[in-house]
């Protein structure tokens, strides 16, 4: 009886993680507006699904496999524990593929902010520079800046 719940639970967690990837990805379709977000939420989206419906499928064939007698049906018994390795290296694949693709992409987006933030600095140095060069009556008022 024991050895039924493993596979029950491989099941569960994966029915689990399809229904949580589908609201998040009607989630950040509806928030997200930019072309680059949404392509890397998408292919997100898409890995993901696949390893959670490898997974929903991983505990169904290993409660298969814990039934089949290794000694009576060698060939199916082999088929499929196969298959569970198969299954089980594809999702690891796409587990890594999913880790390099977010990294690459948070990566792209600090170096953006970066970008964003230093044109924002020079815009302010800018302004403050000319607002010094004003006559005193001229001045506009600037809140200090806060280090």
């Amino acid at each position: 009886m024991a050895t039924l719940l493993f596979p029950a639970g491989v099941l569960t967690l994966g029915v689990t993680m399809l229904v949580a990837h589908a609201r998040s990805w009607r989630r950040a379709r509806a928030r997200t507006t930019a072309a680059n977000d949404l392509a890397f939420r998408h292919g997100q989206f898409r890995r993901r699904m696949q390893a959670s419906s490898l997974l929903a499928m991983v505990g169904p064939t290993m409660l298969v496999g814990l039934q089949v007698p290794p000694d009576r049906s060698p060939r199916v018994y082999v088929a499929l524990w196969f298959t569970v390795l198969l299954a089980t290296c594809w999702i690891g694949w796409l587990a890594l593929v999913d880790a390099v693709a977010s990294a690459r992409h948070f990566r792209r987006l600090s170096r953006e902010r970066a970008a964003a933030r230093a044109k924002l600095k020079s815009e302010l140095n800018r302004i403050l520079a000319d607002a010094q060069k004003r006559p005193a009556d001229a001045m506009i008022d600037v809140p200090p800046q806060r280090t």
